[in-house]
């Protein structure tokens, strides 16, 4: 109900939606969205009036890649194997036995086969038909750099036996200050917050 709430909104109706959102997830602190002074307000600020194409194409897991390739390479990217626009039309004969299908445009919209030969076709099937019916700006407080991402299935190389790191770089007038480390997604998730006082100097909060 909240996401159809959130996707019949006027855009002039979304600073005062988000501010309600807000209220609710941070222990009913009021959100000033005219004069920001916080992290947390500064990225509320960002959603509602920066959300550029160029976000929209770095959120776009499909079309990232094509970002990745021109700034560091082709060499930096997992292996892709295929993309479609729906689920009938992925031939898995044609994919290897381990692999990762990914929807593009949201957040952890991820199925990891590791045994195609168990894999449940009807099951993800019908998360994607979910998933691809679902414009993620709208799901999860109008992080609106999704909202105009064409949805689409990726299928990518499985990675085995990595322990993947997922470093985090958060930067203030285009300087790091702030540090978040994410390990052991598949297994024990730990995160790690770390803090630049000055330098390279920096603190583990």
């Amino acid at each position: 109900m909240k996401y159809l709430y959130y996707k019949g909104l006027h855009p002039d109706q979304y600073a005062s939606a988000l501010a309600d959102w807000y209220y609710d997830i941070h222990d009913w602190k009021r959100l000033d969205l005219e004069n920001p002074k916080t992290y947390n307000e500064k990225m509320q600020w960002l959603k509602l009036y920066d959300s550029i194409p160029m976000k929209t194409r770095l959120a776009d897991k499909y079309l990232v890649r094509e970002w990745v390739i021109e700034k560091i390479g082709e060499e930096y990217l997992v292996t892709l194997l295929g993309v479609w626009d729906n689920f009938d039309e992925i031939d898995f004969d044609k994919l290897p036995d381990k692999f990762a299908l990914k929807a593009n445009h949201g957040c952890d919209w991820n199925i990891i086969v590791t045994d195609k030969s168990k894999f449940d076709k009807e099951d993800a099937r019908r998360k994607f038909k979910s998933w691809l019916g679902i414009n993620f700006a709208f799901r999860n407080g109008l992080e609106l750099h999704y909202l105009n991402i064409p949805p689409k299935i990726i299928a990518e190389e499985y990675l085995e036996d990595i322990n993947l790191y997922d470093y985090k770089f958060m930067c203030f007038n285009g300087e790091v200050k702030f540090l978040w480390v994410v390990s052991d997604r598949s297994t024990h998730r730990k995160r790690r917050h770390y803090l630049l006082l000055s330098g390279n100097v920096w603190i583990k909060e």
